[in-house]
Parts: C-alpha cells; sequence; structure tokens
C-alpha cells in the first residue's frame, strides 16, 4: 500500500479550488488502484503511461488537477491486450477489470480496474482505502497504431465511425428503428452478425476493439487513442512514446512519455493555461454514490428516531 500522512487528508484550496477531505480520500483509493497496476506491470516488463488529465496533472500540478477527480492510464496496443489477460488473473481480491472482452455489460471503448462493484462500509474495505467507501475506477486507454497509407487510414477511420454512431444512437436511446438500421450499417460494412439477443453496446465496442488492433508499428508512425482521433483528431507521433520519464504525482511516481509536451499540446492544445471545470463527467465522479450514502444514513437515523420515540 501506498503511505499517507493524516495531514494529507485535511480540506486545503489548491489555485482557489476548494479539495474537500472525501476528495482526498477518493484521490488516495484510486492512487492505490493504481499502484496495484503498477505492481503488476512491473512484475511483467509492461511499460503504462499516465493519460489525459492524469499525464496534465503530473506535469502542470505534480499530482491532480485540483479540480480533477479521477485517474486514466495508457498502454501500446500489444502491451495492452497482455495486460488485460494478465490483469484477469493477477489481480488481488475484491478489485475488478472490466472490457469488451470480459462483461456484455461494459459501456466503453476502453478498459477499466475498480476496487469493487459498490460502495463498501465495511472496516477492513475502508481501512484499506484510506477512508474511502466509494467505487473508483481507473480507466486504461490502448493506444493503437494509424496506417501508413493515407486511404488505408481514411477506410479504417470510416468503419470506426460507423460503429461509433451505432453505439451513440444506443447512449442517447434514440428510436429503435434508427438503432436498428445503424447496427445493420456495421454488418453490412464489416460484414459480421451481431445478436440481437445481446447487449448491442459491449458487442459494438468489441468489434471496435478488434478493428483498431488491425495495425502494428512497423506499419504506421502513428499512435491514436481511436475515439479522441476520430471526434478531434487527437494523434501522437510514435517516437514521443519511445522512452518513459517518472514524475511526480502527489504520493507517488509515475511514467510518463519522455516527449510529454508534444503530447500535451495535442491532446489541449495551450495545456499551460489552467481551465477549470473541463471534465468530461459530474464533479464530483462519486456523486451519485454520495447522494446514495446521505440517503441511507438519513433512513437509518430516521429509524433509530421512531425506535427511541
Amino acid at each position: 500500500m501506498l503511505s499517507f500522512s493524516e495531514e494529507y487528508f485535511r480540506a486545503e484550496e489548491r489555485e482557489d479550488f476548494f479539495v474537500s477531505e472525501t476528495m482526498k480520500r477518493y484521490w488516495a483509493c484510486c492512487m492505490e488502484i493504481v499502484n496495484v497496476i503498477d505492481g503488476i506491470c512491473k512484475r511483467h516488463g509492461i511499460t503504462y503511461y499516465a493519460d489525459w488529465g492524469t499525464l496534465l496533472g503530473a506535469v502542470r500540478h505534480k499530482g491532480f488537477i485540483p479540480w480533477d477527480d479521477d485517474m486514466d492510464i495508457a498502454v501500446k496496443r500489444p502491451d495492452y491486450e497482455r495486460l488485460l489477460k494478465i490483469l484477469q488473473r493477477e489481480l488481488p481480491e475484491g478489485y475488478k477489470l472490466s472490457t469488451p472482452f470480459n462483461s456484455e455489460e461494459h459501456r466503453q471503448f476502453f478498459s477499466g480496474v475498480s476496487n469493487g462493484t459498490e460502495m463498501d462500509l465495511s472496516k477492513a474495505h475502508v481501512e484499506k482505502f484510506y477512508g474511502c467507501p466509494f467505487v473508483a475506477v481507473i480507466d486504461i486507454f490502448p493506444l493503437d497504431y494509424l496506417p501508413r497509407d493515407p486511404k488505408e487510414e481514411e477506410l479504417v477511420r470510416s468503419l470506426f465511425v460507423i460503429i461509433w454512431n451505432a453505439v451513440q444512437l444506443i447512449k442517447d436511446e434514440a428510436e429503435p428503428e434508427e438503432i436498428e438500421r445503424a447496427v445493420r450499417d456495421v454488418e453490412e460494412y464489416l460484414n459480421v452478425k451481431i445478436d440481437r439477443n445481446k447487449q448491442l453496446r459491449s458487442q459494438l465496442w468489441k468489434l471496435a476493439n478488434q478493428l483498431a488492433m488491425s495495425y502494428h508499428e512497423e506499419e504506421g508512425d502513428y499512435l491514436v487513442p481511436w475515439c479522441s482521433y476520430i471526434n478531434y483528431g487527437v494523434k501522437f507521433d510514435k517516437h514521443w512514446y519511445d522512452e518513459v520519464s517518472v514524475l511526480p504525482f502527489e504520493e507517488m511516481q509515475l511514467p510518463v512519455p519522455r516527449d510529454y509536451e508534444p503530447v500535451l499540446e495535442a491532446m489541449y492544445g495551450n495545456w499551460r493555461v489552467r481551465v477549470k471545470g473541463t471534465q468530461a463527467h459530474d464533479y464530483p465522479c462519486f456523486k451519485k454514490q454520495l447522494e446514495f450514502l446521505r440517503r441511507k444514513v438519513a433512513e437509518l437515523k430516521e429509524q433509530e428516531r421512531l425506535l427511541q420515540g
């Protein structure tokens, strides 16, 4: 386990942004999950990199961006596939790996490791995760090689977009007829059959992963996080990831691409400018769990009042 002083968990203001004790404990929980993944990667010679807000936080803040609340890592596709198999075997009891390949309920292109499936108030769990009862998920993003030939790049991009569009319709709860048309497009253009009796979203993301892993290092000059590539054109010179640097991140050390500045520029543009409130989800990410916990506490207090009355 990582080591934190009690002082670390005190609420504080960072860059004029209030960080609560609850958030500090959630941060520590996230770092502990990454610490477990880090140990497994080191045992098997797998290189991973701090990614997105975690990378930006490591470079710019030496830890979490004050208004951020989760952690992301990235792995080149060959190591990514190997890591998923190893995590399936070696994650400690209580941890859960979710991928498009191992769960019909999985809802993302990428994978995730969590410290459980539901909020846990047991003494052992709370002590293990620094006083945090909430489920935390570390997103693991594959970095795929983009084909060098422009025509091939456009073809594989177009096929990925067809899958993406079908997923978005499902996510947005579009009309069943519209979803069916999009799924038929996927079947036609990728020459596959999709089982309507199973979860569509996980099947589609599985296909997207199979498409994305079609190319290897010698066939391309760029690495891409596919969903960001088709939406925002984000791609990285593969040589930016040739070597690893290590940077401090709160109470731990994290690996980052040696050439992290052009990576951040590709992700954010002018990454040195601090912009608050840019998360892709509600802050805090454990908001629903916290609200549920507060309701349960209120119910217990009411039951206790009635019993005493």
